[in-house]
């Protein structure tokens, strides 16, 4: 967050306390028996949403997580709204200009937090391990960039790899046009100069090697500008169309049916920048893996979908992982937009390609 509306929205609920975390978990996905489909793994035995899509690689069922669920797990939840960069000792207000109050403002203290949790487990025998797997999804797969080398550097016994869960991304100019939701009422935007403040007001911990090369600070905090300068190896698991960026932070309308042409032509623009970069990532040296489906969902990653080729993205991941060091494993969907059968929406008719024309030099170019 960043500003008084959202942070204090954030407050009173898990994104923003801990508080409201429940005194324990089960990370045995509880979807196994259950039909195909877009809600697939809802039913958990929490109280909370927390395992709606099978708890990803911290699944402890051999069923669902054959390969990984007797490894060792350690399950971070997200409360310091900061992308986990920031590296506040004090409250400061929302507008970052300046300390506040202890009951006026807020700490953004990710890194400060990730950095704890990793001084507990050394005391666990982290030291010892011989692979780690710092996985992440939305705001924990943006901040997974930002740390991965950094925990690399800490643990160099051990091979550090990095597992990237709707969050890879680069610079969104916000949807303006009809239907729009008021800016007011969705997250923060994607936009560049937006991001220059939130790396101001988080005093944002980042890649040094980036932070060293890139020509602006706040460039490394999204990862298609990280990428270059992140020496480790990462796998990408990310939607070709987000639902949450679109609707939450550029703003397209959460009701498909109020997606004129105008709206489809911006999703199309943007599906044709997010696959673009995503095409970038599988070029850039370091054996990165990508796995890429044609779906509009953020994180909601399973089992059972979306499936490319046969194959969910666990099966890709540890396909990658355990590869000789030249391979590398893309999963890339080609066949346009929400088109994987797999992920289809319910109840939702949506063409797959909008009957528009769309100048190009009008979207956010992905470059190097």
């Amino acid at each position: 967050c960043a500003s008084k509306d959202e942070c204090d929205a954030r407050l009173e609920q898990n994104l923003g306390s801990s508080r409201y975390w429940p005194d324990s978990v089960n990370f045995t996905a509880a979807h196994d028996d259950k039909p195909d489909g877009w809600w697939d793994g809802y039913e958990q035995s929490i109280t909370q949403d927390w395992g709606l899509y099978g708890w990803w690689l911290l699944d402890d069922s051999n069923k669902t997580n054959p390969d990984m669920h007797g490894w060792n797990h350690v399950f971070m939840p997200y409360c310091s709204q900061d992308l986990w960069s920031g590296q506040q000792h004090n409250p400061v207000t929302p507008d970052g200009k300046g300390p506040a109050a202890a009951d006026e403002g807020y700490v953004y203290a990710g890194h400060l937090i990730f950095r704890a949790i990793l001084d507990a487990l050394d005391a666990e025998g982290l030291p010892d391990a011989d692979t780690i797997v710092l996985s992440g999804n939305s705001a924990g797969g943006m901040g997974m960039w930002l740390h991965l080398d950094w925990v690399a550097g800490r643990y160099e016994q051990a091979e550090v790899v990095g597992l990237s869960i709707a969050g890879y991304y680069t610079w969104n100019q916000a949807y303006d046009g009809p239907h729009a939701a008021d800016p007011k009422t969705e997250l923060p935007d994607f936009s560049e100069d937006s991001f220059e403040g939130y790396v101001e007001l988080w005093d944002a911990f980042m890649d040094a090697d980036c932070e060293d090369k890139q020509p602006h600070r706040w460039w490394c905090i999204v990862a298609h500008y990280a990428l270059p300068y992140v020496s480790s190896r990462v796998y990408i698991v990310q939607a070709q169309t987000d639902r949450i960026v679109l609707q939450m932070h550029c703003r397209i309308p959460t009701n498909p049916f109020l997606w004129d042409d105008g709206i489809r032509a911006y999703i199309h623009g943007w599906h044709h920048n997010m696959s673009a970069a995503l095409l970038h990532a599988v070029q850039a040296p370091g054996q990165h893996g990508v796995f890429s489906a044609a779906c509009f969902r953020h994180d909601a990653f399973m089992v059972k979908s979306p499936l490319i080729n046969g194959i969910n993205f666990k099966q890709a991941f540890v396909q990658w992982l355990t590869a000789p060091k030249t391979g590398s494993y893309i999963y890339f969907d080609d066949c346009g937009e929400f088109c994987n059968p797999s992920c289809a929406l319910p109840d939702i008719k949506v063409k797959r390609h909008a009957e528009v024309t769309v100048k190009w030099d009008e979207w956010d170019e992905v470059v190097w």
